[in-house]
């Protein structure tokens, strides 16, 4: 089996006892693996048009903005929606959908716990954004 290299190194924690006043993290693809569930609720929402939100679409998709996505995804397909119902369907699927297929990325893991309490114990704030477009 292939020595695989660590995810977070010693010296890489070790730039954190810099202490920074706050960290900003990425959910999608940083802190959690999205990508099977955007893949899932993408097919869901094809599936009353019997279309298939093939790799080769998803590889057009991956990467832009939610609403470029959603028009190539809209256009490819053929279907009878507005960007802004496509998102909206597909913002339903992903919160009433399964998230058991999400998985946290462990190195990120370490390197939060680390910032948040390091050699002087003081908490560092931080935020998780996400790319995800509001829906009211």
């Amino acid at each position: 089996m292939k020595n695989e290299e660590p995810l977070a190194t010693d010296s890489m924690i070790d730039t954190l006892r810099d202490r920074p006043s706050a960290l900003i993290f990425d959910l999608d693809g940083t802190l959690l693996d999205t990508e099977p569930l955007y893949t899932i609720a993408s097919q869901r929402v094809l599936d009353p048009y019997d279309q298939v939100f093939s790799p080769e679409l998803k590889k057009r998709c991956i990467g832009r903005d939610s609403r470029e996505s959603a028009q190539i995804t809209i256009d490819h397909a053929s279907l009878p929606l507005s960007v802004d119902e496509y998102l909206a369907k597909l913002f339903k699927v992903n919160i009433t959908g399964n998230c058991s297929c999400t998985k946290p990325k462990v190195c990120c893991s370490c390197i939060i716990m680390n910032a948040s309490f390091g050699i002087n114990r003081q908490v560092t704030r931080i935020a998780i954004t996400s790319c995800n477009a509001s829906h009211g």
